[in-house]
Order: C-alpha cells, then structure tokens, then sequence
C-alpha cells in the first residue's frame, strides 16, 4: 500500500546562546505550531505482519526569540525558521486480521 499523510505537528524548541567569551548561556524555549506532509509503503508480508517506510517533512515557521534581546546579543529579527526532514522505518503485528469478530451472546 502507498499512502500519503498530513497534518499538524506541535514541538518545544530550546533556543541557546553560549557566549564563551562572557561566559553566559541564554536559552528560551517556545512551543510552536505548524505542519507536516508525507509519504510511505507498506507491505503486508504475513496475515498479521506487515513492514513499513515513511518520509515526513515539517515545517513550523520562523520566530524571534529574546524580545528584547540580552544586553550583549544583537535583536534577532529575521527570527529562527525551524523545518525537519523525519525518515521512519516499522514493523506492525495486526491483531484478528482477516477474521471476523465473534458474537456476543448472553445466556439466561
């Protein structure tokens, strides 16, 4: 089977400076929204196995951090543009694959 998908994605992206000449080390972190599309196959090799490969990319846009910026850091005002590229590979087991489910029948 080859499909695609889409949807939308959620993360927590840390930001860190380290100015070793200062020693300091800023950091801030941001949950952002954005999205992701993709694709796999999947190939059913047993009636309850079946393997997997997909590619996903998400993208969750670009935004500033430190506003305002500390004492010695420039303003950061094109912001940070955050995009991944994920490769997944799997195995599946398929519970009742194939058989119908029994039915349920009470006895008095």
């Amino acid at each position: 089977m080859v499909y695609a998908t889409a949807g939308a994605a959620v993360g927590d992206v840390k930001y860190t400076i380290n100015a070793t000449d200062i020693a300091t080390i800023v950091s801030e972190t941001h949950t952002r929204a954005g999205w992701t599309v993709g694709g796999g196959v999947e190939w059913a090799f047993d009636p309850n196995w079946s393997a997997k490969l997909e590619y996903l990319f998400v993208d969750f846009g670009r935004e500033g951090y430190y506003d305002p910026p500390p004492s010695f850091l420039f303003a950061n005002r094109g912001g940070v543009f955050l995009t991944d590229n994920i490769v997944r590979a799997g195995v599946n087991w398929r519970f009742n694959w194939g058989k119908a489910p029994t039915p349920v029948v009470a006895k008095y």
